[in-house]
């Protein structure tokens, strides 16, 4: 069986900044972060991508499983 990474909320996993910062600790992901972060009061104006690394957003994605 094959796993696809397609989560509930529509998007790949593979595509999501989230996703990536949570399950590969991928900087530039949280660089796409930030901005949303500061916005939604979770990290500090001077804060950056290392603030959101060390709040890990916590998406693993949701899976289904396929047939090859």
């Amino acid at each position: 069986m094959k796993r696809l990474k397609l989560a509930a909320c529509g998007l790949h996993c593979t595509e999501c900044s989230s996703y990536k910062v949570t399950m590969e600790h991928d900087r530039e992901a949280a660089e796409e972060l930030v901005g949303w972060y500061r916005s939604m009061g979770w990290i500090g104006k001077n804060e950056d991508a290392e603030a959101v690394m060390r709040k890990i957003p916590l998406c693993k994605g949701c899976w289904n499983t396929t047939e090859d």
